[in-house]
């Protein structure tokens, strides 16, 4: 039976009204009210239904007798009800309890399922649900309260045929007399779908957190952890349990906790993702290097409330930037970023030390600041260049000039490279910074030296070449633009000239020029208008360049022979043939303009020293060394040349006055005294220079030379290691030394030589320890002429061997005299040269006096420069042992002003060492002396060894080496040297006070 709504019935059609009204307020929308507040209100509005409704025994002229105001409200109500029950937004309808029969439906319901109202009306339940359902449909009408709030869950077939999930709420009425239920549906199918995806991608998500390669983790805002994936399980070893709350901290490495740390509060504070470089424990012990990145999720108000993050390993990419930088470092290469727009700069670490910056200050805020680091005129190149990439779009390579503050200029290689927008404009620069000192100053010195002699040697072999060459470049110049009518330029470096540069280039070709099969170049051909090269015109520029080629061969073949025969292949400083070609230009050029040259004669003090200590293959590396500082101190028109062996010769030409060449030579002495570092080994040299200035002391080569020498000899007898000029009488001096070097071959067969001694005391007591013979030459024409004179000449003429002979065994036969009388217990301290020790038979010779003139061995101290002990080690130690197995004692002379080696000294049996008088002199107000003096007796008492200090001279002296800790010494304070006769009178007076 099928019911339809007529409108008849005043209390059905108020309680239909009133149950749409709660169902949309309360039923479906909200959902939210309590049982009991809806049973309550439905409660009253059927009261009030019923107290309106007239009994079942009253047609409808009872309704009709009410009166018109109450049916007029009745109306308006349920027209109010019926409009919220058509316009709810979820399917409901009334049904039939007893026929299941649908008795209204709302629009909601007719658009979700599909069916008209008029097909609503005629189906019941049982149409819109599966067949097997029927007993459930029964069963949930039975079972439910018929409060709204009860939700049944059934299956809907649709007009289309879908069968969808939904929830359902009935609330029983009665409806025009039937009993029926209000139904209110709630499609779930869409929720359930939803969950169903969200679920989905979760796991999805899950998936993919677990099968990225990085870490992945989630954190709450205070740092507890809440989650890992699977790698960071694999990674560090550790269990879920064991990572959850702080458990990630132990594997960060301790050096990292508190920067991450650091990071981790600012990121928090701020709500800002971050990034962070640290390393990172792995399962088997081993750090890595990670790249850690995170970021918030926040809720609807914008509160973070949690943290995702992952860890990349960048091991292998941090350890490629650790070898990278250190590439750099070796190849003194650097590099750079730019952006024009901002001035923002990045340097890379070796940047700051090849230009001078400290890295604490960052690189460059602005391109003014970095073009200060460079002279002016760098400073000027690197702003234009900056603006060329910026504006061409080109990569550019240019030289800049830096001053390192002491001096010296310093060049780097710039390379600058274009980073371009998809539009072409340059957004920004970056490139390589390399030092090429080096080469650049040996190229500004081969360019010099070029330059020079083609003015001094302008009619000579490379001045002919030269002119060869322009010839070919100028004959190829007009082949080229007759032959393939272009423009035609060329450049000695082989770049693209201001020609090329200021002409719209369209076209261009280029070739090798080779040499020998070696390319030296390019040769290009360029058009203002587009065309193109052929194969013939390729040919015919390769042709063009193969001539250039040879020709430039046969100059450098030219260049190099006429360098090689006027250079010294050592030093490559020019030989004395260029030095006097040299110094005839410029003596005319200082005649016509009345100005004056200097020659500086050099000679370099102890150098044949270190050829004995370390032998010849460093020396020469010295001498090398030696000229390129010599060369530094000179300006570019000076020349210094090598005259062989140590001896230099410095020109110096159109100077003002003769205080120039003192400046110059004031320079020298600086440059040459300051210590050498050659392979591990620091060298110390003196140096002596004769002066002679054209026109005063001479008025050619020549002469200016001879002059220059013998004022050499005047300083070195000054005491050397400075410099004097020439006076005439100077000549006389030279004349004198080849005099008495003729003399001294007849010094002891004549018996012109005799001994003086000086003391030696013990300085704690005053006690006499010995004495040391002092050689002395009486000649019978000059008179009594000075060691410092003598015994140099005789070292070069070889006859100090014989002259050293003779005063060894004068010495030990006065002591053995001496010793007879009772007049002394010390010893007899005899200088021993380089020359006597080397003496293939020196150690008989001593063990052959000592038995000769009774001298007891251990009375004997030999005296040796450290220069002497350092020249062939294990041939010194060889015969130091054998005379020291003789009894003979062995002491240092003059310690502290040679090379010596502390890791070979302390293998030589010695006894003494004695402190050079250069140092006792200066003390006690020079600091420097001071602490000289204080190592040396401190490591000779570390060594088991004596220390004397020799040329005591003041009562100050004396009691700042007693201070010191000094065991002996000798001097003027004492006694001057003595002769045999006084000595022997000194000797018995100290004996009788004793």
């Amino acid at each position: 039976m099928r019911h339809r709504y007529d409108g008849i019935g005043y209390g059905a059609t108020v309680g239909f009204g009133m149950t749409v009204l709660f169902t949309v307020f309360v039923g479906i929308i909200a959902r939210t009210l309590t049982e009991r507040r809806l049973n309550r209100q439905v409660k009253f509005m059927s009261e009030e239904s019923d107290t309106a409704q007239p009994s079942e025994n009253n047609d409808i002229s009872a309704v009709r007798e009410l009166p018109d105001t109450d049916i007029r409200d009745l109306r308006e109500s349920e027209v109010r009800h019926r409009e919220l029950f058509e316009a709810n937004p979820h399917p409901m309808w009334i049904f039939d309890l007893e026929t299941l029969a649908f008795l209204e439906v709302n629009e909601a319901a007719i658009r979700a399922y599909g069916y008209s109202r008029e097909t609503f009306q005629q189906m019941t339940l049982l149409d819109i649900r599966p067949t097997e359902d029927f007993s459930l449909v029964v069963d949930s009408i039975a079972n439910t309260s018929g409060r709204l709030n009860d939700l049944v869950r059934a299956r809907h077939y649709t007009s289309d045929g879908r069968l969808i999930d939904v929830e359902v709420s009935f609330h029983f009425l009665e409806f025009n007399g039937r009993q029926a239920a209000l139904a209110a549906i709630n499609d779930v199918e869409e929720r359930n779908r939803a969950q169903n995806a969200l679920r989905t991608r979760e796991a999805e998500f899950r998936t993919l957190v677990e099968t990225m390669p990085q870490i992945v983790w989630v954190t709450r805002p205070d740092g507890w952890h809440i989650d890992f994936n699977q790698c960071w399980l694999d990674y560090t070893g550790l269990t879920l349990e064991e990572s959850l709350g702080f458990g990630w901290n132990p594997p960060f490495h301790p050096e990292d906790r508190s920067r991450a740390a650091e990071r981790w509060l600012e990121a928090t504070n701020s709500g800002e993702p971050y990034e962070i470089e640290y390393r990172l424990r792995r399962w088997d012990g081993v750090y890595h290097w990670m790249l850690g990145r995170a970021v918030p999720m926040r809720d609807a108000e914008g509160n973070i409330v949690k943290w995702f993050g992952t860890c990349t390993d960048i091991d292998d990419l941090k350890r490629t930037q650790e070898r990278l930088d250190e590439a750099q470092l070796v190849g003194k290469i650097g590099d750079w970023e730019y952006n024009p727009h901002t001035e923002e700069t990045v340097w890379s670490p070796i940047l700051y030390k090849l230009l001078g910056r400290d890295s604490r200050l960052g690189p460059p805020e602005t391109l003014d600041e970095c073009a200060s680091l460079f002279h002016s005129e760098s400073a000027s190149l690197l702003k234009e260049m900056v603006s060329l990439v910026t504006e061409s779009g080109r990569t550019q390579r240019f030289d800049l000039r830096r001053n390192e503050g002491d001096g010296e200029d310093t060049y780097v290689q710039v390379i600058a490279v274009p980073r371009k927008h998809d539009s072409g404009e340059v957004v920004g620069l970056f490139g390589t910074v390399q030092d090429i000192s080096e080469r650049k100053q040996a190229e500004l010195a081969l360019y010099t030296k070029v330059q020079q002699q083609r003015l001094i040697a302008a009619l000579g072999r490379f001045a002919l070449s030269a002119a060869c060459l322009d010839e070919v470049y100028t004959e190829a110049e007009l082949t080229i633009m007759q032959g393939l009518k272009v423009e035609f330029s060329e450049d000695s470096r082989f770049a693209l000239s201001e020609l090329i540069a200021s002409h719209g280039v369209a076209s261009r070709v280029d070739v090798l020029v080779d040499a020998f099969e070696q390319s030296i170049g390019v040769l290009g051909a360029h058009s203002v208008e587009t065309r193109k090269f052929s194969a013939d015109d390729v040919g015919f520029l390769q042709e063009v360049a193969n001539i250039l080629g040879a020709a430039v061969e046969r100059q450098r073949a030219n260049e190099r022979l006429s360098h090689m025969a006027l250079h010294d292949p050592l030093t490559d400083l020019p030989n004395r043939s260029l030095l006097t070609d040299r110094i005839n230009v410029a003596l005319s050029d200082a005649e016509r303009h009345h100005k004056q040259v200097a020659l500086l004669f050099l000679d370099l003090d102890r150098f044949k020293h270190v050829n004995d200590v370390f032998g010849h293959a460093l020396g020469d590396l010295l001498l090398h060394e030696v000229a390129k500082r010599l060369s530094r101190c000179v300006r570019s028109e000076d020349t210094v040349s090598r005259q062989g062996g140590d001896e230099f010769v410095v020109a110096l030409a159109g100077i003002e006055n003769e205080q120039d060449a003192a400046v110059i030579a004031d320079k020298l002495l600086t440059v040459i005294t300051s210590p050498f570092i050659l392979e591990e080994t620091e060298i110390i040299l003196g140096i002596s220079i004769g002066i002679a200035c054209f026109p005063r002391h001479g008025k050619d080569v020549v002469t200016l030379l001879r002059n220059a020498d013998a004022a050499i000899y005047v300083a070195k007898e000054l005491g050397r290691n400075r410099y004097q000029f020439y006076q005439p009488e100077m000549n006389m001096r030279a004349l004198e030394r080849l005099t008495l070097g003729s003399d001294l071959h007849q010094v002891v067969a004549r018996n012109e030589l005799f001994l003086m001694y000086q003391p030696q005391f013990a300085l704690s007591t005053g006690d006499i320890l010995g004495v040391e013979a002092l050689v002395r030459w009486q000649h019978p024409s000059r008179g009594l002429i000075s060691p410092c004179q003598f015994i140099p000449i005789a070292e070069d003429s070889g006859l100090i061997v014989q002259i050293g002979n003779w005063v060894l065994e004068a010495a030990c036969e006065q002591h053995a005299r001496w010793m007879s009388q009772g007049l002394t217990m010390g010893s007899m301290a005899v200088n021993i040269s380089a020359h006597q020790f080397r003496q293939a038979n020196f150690c008989d010779l001593i063990s052959d006096v000592i038995s000769r003139t009774g001298i007891q061995p251990d009375l004997l101290e030999l005296e040796v420069t450290e220069g002497v002990v350092m020249q062939g080690i294990d041939e010194v130690l060889h015969k130091l042992n054998i005379l020291r197995g003789l009894g003979v004692t062995l002491a240092i002379d003059d310690f502290g002003t040679g090379y010596s080696s502390l890791s070979y000294l302390k293998q030589f049996p010695l006894h003494r060492l004695k402190i050079d008088q250069s140092f006792s002199r200066e003390l006690p107000g020079d600091q420097g002396s001071s602490a000289i003096a204080k190592a040396i007796i401190e490591m000779g008492h570390s060594l088991g060894l004596d220390v004397l200090a020799e040329g005591i001279e003041t009562k100050e002296q004396e009691y700042h080496l007693k201070m010191l800790g000094c065991d002996a010494g000798q001097g003027f304070l004492y006694a001057k040297p003595l002769s045999a006769g006084d000595c022997e009178h000194y000797l018995r007076g100290a004996s009788s006070c004793g």
